[in-house]
């Protein structure tokens, strides 16, 4: 659970919340809960990394944020479809060999095939993965040539 900070009268962020929630309408309840959300961000930013943002551009962002928040409320759900389940099992391999699972995305609009490498034993025990971005070829048939050869050579 969250810790909740009481201030000398013994009441929480949270208490603070539920009253507002309480007593303003929706929208400024929406409203007020993305600047706390934006100051709360912010003050995180400042401590960790010492960035500070002006006032005046934190609360256009806030704003910006709450009327894309408002728009995107107004649309009607989409209805999404779903590709149908299929049921994958991981199989041992026979004693004494590995078991090689690799995957390799391609990243069109930065010409470059990500690689990624797992091996298991006959127990099913991790021993080693790979991972890396590499810069050559931009088809899935490069990204599987590339990601198999390197699977089988490190």
């Amino acid at each position: 659970m969250a810790h909740l900070t009481l201030n000398r009268q013994g009441v929480s962020d949270l208490d603070v919340f539920w009253d507002l929630y309480n007593r303003a309408n929706e929208e400024e309840f929406v409203l007020i809960s993305i600047f706390a959300w934006f100051i709360w961000t912010q003050r995180n930013r400042s401590w960790a990394f010492g960035a500070v943002m002006i006032p005046t551009l934190l609360s256009h962002r806030a704003l910006d944020f709450q009327r894309e928040f408002s728009q995107v409320q107004m649309v009607s759900d989409p209805v999404l479809t779903y590709p149908p389940q299929t049921s994958t099992h991981w199989f041992f391999p026979r004693q004494n060999w590995l078991k090689i699972n690799m995957d390799s995305p391609v990243f069109e609009n930065d010409q470059k095939i990500g690689v990624g490498v797992v091996i298991y034993n006959d127990k099913s025990d991790f021993l080693v993965a790979l991972s890396s971005l590499e810069n050559m070829g931009s088809s899935p048939e490069d990204a599987k040539v590339i990601a198999a050869t390197k699977a089988i050579s490190f």
